[in-house]
């Protein structure tokens, strides 16, 4: 018969091997000295599962001195929580008076200390595991409730070495670089296979870089729409040089004075197309039409302006050897060996240069190509004036030469006002430069070497009022000087 040492009573007590205490898998324990069993301590030898704490027993524990390791095909099981480790695992009480708490939350929750509480939500989730092609996965998620914050919260800091990295403000803002939250970046890249977009302070500017890594290709940024369709490509084929294209497609560019939305808006838009190159103010809706296309400017001052109404303004304007300018009254300076063609050679389409008193108001003298070799004067049934000025200080004195027409009546007058002269006129400037009138052939200057008339009357030398030289009386030689204002 077996016999137990009892430490409680110091004396050996029979047992009896054949009978335990409790129920089947009741784990044996000394009750104050006694053989004892309990449905809160349990083992079952087929699962290898030790049970503390049954549904009947409430609160039931079990303290453990030491480690808890759980092999590669244990698990360690709670209403809430199963692990099922890879490999031995460890659980560690940190003191005497630490605990180790359940999980909390759903599937993915990540957890965080609350107050001292474990504790995991819908708001901040892990996702690794992407299996199923018809869900929307993701990865990480932080979803802030922010009632009440201080300025310069953020989402996320990344730190090294207790300098932000990288930062995502409250507002949404990604900071990226050594200078500390809400400054400035002072060195940052975003680096794909074949190069980099580098986020730099450098020279005392803040600058975006695009480069490329492979030689022979270019820098480029390309816009795209919601389907994935490019609309705009902009490139730097080589130093100095920025490009706007994209295939065989016209490009635009548009300049804004005003917009409110896509309806009303006030712009100039500078395309190129097959036309050359269009440059158009455009406006929408509550926009209104510029008062100049164009105001070229130097320092602020206004050079030259086209208005809307596609007036030329400025101090000068140059085409070829033709100069158009103001220096105290207005001009046209047309160089030496300029040709200016007016029209063609039908009269009908011949094209006039016209001059006004005043710009705005109707031309009254026009100049134009008649017909071929031939340079006109005339506006309608108005007679015309030409004047050909010897000097001229202003409208006031002068001396000229004046051409018109009066009263059906051509004139040739030598004309003067205020301190000029009236000047002679003279037909020739040498006794041998021919001169003619009425269609008669010019001659030089008659001398006494000319022919003589014929002389028929009374004979002799005598001669009266009935003698004619040539058929004419003196008396009609002296009418026909006076008729044509030769003599008075």
């Amino acid at each position: 018969m077996p016999y137990v040492f009892n430490p409680f009573t110091g004396n050996f007590d029979v047992v009896d091997t054949n009978t335990a205490a409790g129920s089947d898998t009741e784990v044996q324990f000394n009750d104050n000295g006694s053989l004892n069993g309990d449905t809160g301590l349990t083992f079952n030898k087929t699962t290898n599962a030790l049970t503390v704490g049954a549904s009947t027993v409430d609160g039931g524990s079990a303290k453990i001195y030491g480690d808890i390791d759980l092999d590669d095909g244990g698990s360690f099981s709670t209403t809430v929580q199963a692990v099922t480790p890879t490999a031995n695992r460890t659980i560690s009480f940190p003191d005497a008076t630490g605990t180790v708490a359940l999980v909390n939350g759903a599937n993915g929750t990540i957890q965080y200390n609350d107050a001292g509480t474990l504790k995991g939500n819908s708001d901040f989730t892990v996702d690794p595991d992407w299996n199923d092609a018809s869900t929307v996965f993701t990865g990480l998620k932080l979803n802030v409730t922010d009632t009440a914050s201080a300025a310069g919260s953020n989402l996320l800091d990344l730190q090294s070495g207790g300098t932000s990295q990288a930062v995502i403000t409250g507002a949404g803002n990604l900071i990226l670089g050594n200078n500390g939250v809400g400054k400035s970046i002072v060195a940052s890249r975003i680096s794909y296979p074949l190069g980099a977009i580098d986020l730099i302070h450098a020279g005392g500017v803040d600058e975006v870089r695009i480069q490329v890594a492979t030689a022979g290709k270019d820098p480029a940024l390309a816009f795209y729409g919601s389907s994935s369709t490019q609309r705009v490509f902009i490139t730097s084929p080589a130093a100095n040089e920025l490009e706007i294209r994209r295939g065989t497609n016209a490009q635009t560019f548009r300049l804004y004075n005003t917009y409110t939305d896509a309806s009303n808006f006030e712009r100039t838009s500078i395309t190129r197309d097959s036309s050359g190159l269009v440059i158009d103010a455009q406006k929408g809706g509550t926009g209104a039409d510029p008062t100049n296309l164009l105001d070229v400017k130097l320092d602020g001052a206004s050079k030259a302006t086209v208005s809307s109404g596609g007036v030329i303004t400025g101090s000068e304007l140059r085409y070829g050897g033709v100069r158009f300018y103001s220096s105290g009254q207005n001009y046209i300076q047309v160089e030496n060996s300029v040709v200016i063609r007016l029209g063609a050679s039908d009269i009908q389409y011949a094209v006039p240069i016209g001059f006004t008193g005043t710009i705005g108001t109707a031309n009254d003298v026009f100049i134009l190509r008649d017909t071929a070799n031939t340079l006109a004067q005339r506006n309608g049934t108005a007679s015309q004036t030409f004047r050909l000025y010897n000097t001229y200080t202003d409208a006031s004195n002068y001396e000229r030469l004046s051409f018109n027409w009066d009263t059906n009546v051509f004139k040739i007058k030598s004309e003067a006002g205020g301190t000029g002269t009236v000047r002679g006129i003279q037909l020739g400037s040498a006794a041998t430069e021919p001169v003619a009138l009425f269609g008669a052939t010019p001659v030089v200057q008659p001398t006494t070497a000319v022919g003589s008339a014929t002389v028929a009357g009374g004979g002799g030398t005598a001669v009266d009022d009935a003698t004619t030289f040539n058929g004419y009386t003196l008396a009609q030689v002296v009418q026909a000087l006076q008729n044509l204002g030769i003599l008075a």
